[in-house]
């Protein structure tokens, strides 16, 4: 934001890796051979790199002034852009989630132990 005067992304949130791991796949590697991050996605322009393998899928989305974030947003006046990383640990489907936020320092939880 400071560079540009935007958040990177968009208000579709660009997704990594493909799938959310899972207990049967165990951690996936951020970019595995063959499988790089396209770079039409967020991810990519951001340079973002794992030294190994992730419990987690990430999302992030980032809009304009007047453009919809969703219920992680509620001042759309100004830029924004939200950011969750989000797992399945105990294989039922119910996944946690982290979320950050332009709006608040905090990071919001659901279901941490799940």
């Amino acid at each position: 934001f400071e560079a540009y005067g935007r958040y990177c992304g968009s208000v579709s949130p660009d997704v990594w890796p493909a799938e959310m791991p899972t207990v049967a796949s165990g951690k996936l590697l951020w970019e595995a051979p063959g499988e790089l991050i396209p770079e039409n996605n967020a991810w990519h322009a951001l340079g973002v790199k794992s030294p190994g393998r992730v419990w987690f899928q990430y999302r992030l989305a980032a809009g304009r002034p007047g453009q919809n974030g969703g219920r992680a947003i509620r001042d759309p006046r100004r830029a924004w852009f939200w950011a969750q990383a989000n797992g399945d640990f105990d294989g039922t489907g119910d996944k946690s989630t982290f979320e950050v936020t332009s709006e608040k320092p905090d990071v919001w939880i659901h279901n941490e132990n799940n």
